[in-house]
């Protein structure tokens, strides 16, 4: 059945209270006002229309409005920061807009907003948007807008550089953080087969942080799952997400997350 979430006037609504924040400093209004409506309608238009995501209207809302949020707050930067073309501001802008996507639907699908961690996305936001920049103001030789392949590179480098880190302190922690948060930036990005050996990693790291920081567990637990499922290893990714849920003290949250087993695993009982 099609999705009836009304994408134009979300897109709408948003826009106009956008209108009111913007800095008098901000000449070209109006690319801020088109840029925050094209962004969140062709996003809510493709959260909507995706069944295989099955957002219902509250996650769509969700997802958009972060967007909406990024793009404002970088469209205004742009302009205030650097003088910058359309079509270099649009490109960055573009950027910064997939990965609010990707990382937003990716952590509030099923589960609700209550697990969503704005921090992070944050911190993925600023340095895809920063180093989009770099990009234009250095360009790199026979670069075609290949930005995420330097990037791969350069995260890959980081893991190398962690393993040996792990291999001399096998007991810190700060490393496994350090090296499921490199992995979860690059999965944010790819979702084909060379995906996988960064998930295996992280289900490594997630079984190692289990050990190092039991009081975490549920967490740990639940991002365990994550990478179990998106690998096709549905038993063991049902068995991490409900030692989540026994471990997960809040009542609020356990509710979150036996609706996403319901949802995900379908033969969960009330």
């Amino acid at each position: 059945m099609a999705n009836t979430f009304d994408c134009e006037k979300l897109a709408t609504d948003i826009t106009q209270k956008s209108k009111e924040l913007i800095s008098d400093e901000i000449k070209d209004k109006e690319y801020i006002i088109n840029s925050v409506y094209n962004f969140t309608l062709t996003s809510a238009k493709a959260l909507a229309n995706n069944a295989d995501w099955n957002l219902n209207d509250e996650q769509i809302t969700f997802v958009s409005l972060n967007i909406a949020k990024y793009i404002f707050e970088k469209s205004e930067d742009l302009l205030l920061s650097y003088n910058f073309d359309k079509d270099s501001r649009d490109a960055i802008l573009q950027k910064v807009a997939f990965i609010v996507f990707e990382v937003a639907r990716e952590h509030i699908a099923y589960v609700g907003k209550r697990r969503y961690k704005f921090e992070d996305l944050d911190k993925q936001v600023n340095k895809t948007y920063l180093k989009a920049i770099d990009n234009i103001l250095n360009p790199k030789e026979d670069s075609l807008d290949s930005d995420f392949e330097i990037d791969l590179d350069e995260y890959s480098q980081k893991l190398e550089e962690l393993n040996v880190d792990i291999s001399a302190n096998p007991e810190c922690i700060e490393n496994y953080e350090e090296r499921v948060d490199l992995c979860e930036t690059i999965c944010s990005f790819i979702e084909d087969e060379n995906a996988a050996k960064y998930r295996k990693l992280l289900i490594e790291d997630y079984q190692k942080l289990i050990e190092l920081r039991p009081e975490k567990s549920s967490d740990w637990y639940y991002f365990l799952y994550k990478s179990y499922y998106h690998l096709g290893n549905k038993d063991e990714a049902y068995s991490s997400l409900t030692k989540s849920i026994d471990l997960t003290k809040d009542t609020e949250e356990k509710s979150a997350f036996i609706e996403e087993c319901r949802a995900v695993f379908e033969n969960i009982p009330n």
